[in-house]
């Protein structure tokens, strides 16, 4: 059987306090994550049930990380929620969701 799939892996990070978050850079932002599953799920939906993964990587920030990352961890909230509404419709989805890079101590 051949295995048919769609990946998700782009994203920008713009460091930003969400008070601080210009309309135009939480946009830059959430282009990439958001509105390109967006587009992917509508565009996916008729595959199924040829379709047996989408795949989309996300990130610890939808669930906390510092200051200065509000927009980033929206964006990855959002995502994470569009997906979890298109598994819930029935469709294959999964959000994997990246954990920090880098372990400082201090």
């Amino acid at each position: 059987p051949r295995l048919t799939a769609v990946v998700h892996a782009a994203g920008v990070f713009d460091a930003g306090v969400v008070g601080e978050i210009e309309p135009e850079r939480l946009e830059r932002v959430f282009a990439p994550k958001v509105t390109a599953v967006e587009h992917l799920d509508e565009l996916t939906r008729e595959l199924v049930p040829d379709l047996d993964a989408f795949l989309a990587y996300s990130s610890v920030s939808g669930v906390f990380l510092g200051a200065g990352t509000g927009s980033y961890g929206a964006a990855n909230a959002c995502m994470d929620g569009l997906l979890a509404r298109r598994r819930a419709a029935g469709f294959p989805a999964r959000s994997l969701a990246w954990g920090l890079w880098e372990q400082t101590t201090g």
